[in-house]
């Protein structure tokens, strides 16, 4: 892996976009960042490592900069935004933070990928606290703050990475875990998603990208096609939150 770029966060105080900065930091990239709300409370962990965060967008932020990582929240409220618009006409690669996560930070791990419209954030947590307890020391990215660590995110140096994968816009697809959990699937993002139908859709897909040495969970009332999914080399094991 490649880790002399120079990668600059827009957006840096968002929950996840926050975290990856901060795995990205821990795998050796110089890391930079702007935010308009320098209160975000995700963004502590950055302040105390001295990475530079700036009040405001400019287009000076790129000069050196070899991967621009944007909040999705920029690019559909506010496209024409000047310094995401320097970064376009530079020709300098513009990605989400998940797919930085995906392409640059996963690489080699396994990854524990945990979705579902409600119940992802606490299981992500907890599968982490279970990872960290048994020794396995995982690196595990959450939605929100996990009392125990202090942080919505742990970085370690075991070989499991466990993350929220998020629905929305079917960002989840990005991944192609080790292990795939889905806790729950009911109607949500109506911006997005035309009908349940359409919201079990992504799911399936997501869960058919599964890693083929891996294995799938599914919630007690998640009716999901797991041998679809890789056919018969993926267990399916129900529970219940």
């Amino acid at each position: 892996m490649e880790t002399s770029k120079k990668i600059h966060f827009m957006g840096i105080g968002g929950a996840g976009i926050s975290a990856v900065a901060s795995f990205a930091r821990s795998a050796g990239y110089e890391v930079s960042g702007c935010d308009l709300d320098q209160n975000s409370q995700f963004l502590n962990s950055l302040i105390q490592d001295q990475v530079k965060i700036y009040p405001e967008h400019s287009r000076e932020h790129l000069e050196d900069i070899d991967i621009l990582v944007v909040s999705p929240a920029i690019e559909s409220l506010d496209s024409n935004n000047e310094e995401l618009v320097a970064a376009k006409a530079k020709n300098l690669p513009v990605m989400i933070g998940e797919e930085f996560l995906a392409r640059y930070l996963l690489v080699g791990k396994k990854v524990i990928a945990i979705t579902g419209t409600h119940g992802k954030s606490t299981s992500t947590a907890m599968v982490g606290k279970i990872l960290e307890e048994a020794g396995l020391d995982p690196n595990v990215m959450v939605g929100a703050i996990v009392l125990d660590w202090g942080k919505n995110f742990r970085i370690g140096q075991g070989e499991y990475f466990v993350i929220e994968a998020d629905e929305y816009k079917e960002k989840f697809l990005l991944y192609h875990p080790f292990v795939s959990v889905v806790t729950a699937i009911e109607m949500d993002h109506p911006e997005y998603f035309a009908d349940k139908e359409a919201v079990k859709e992504a799911f399936q897909k997501f869960v058919s990208q599964t890693n083929k040495a891996g294995f799938v969970i599914l919630g007690q009332d998640v009716d999901l096609s797991v041998a679809e999914a890789n056919k018969k080399t993926v267990e399916k094991r129900e529970f219940e939150l």
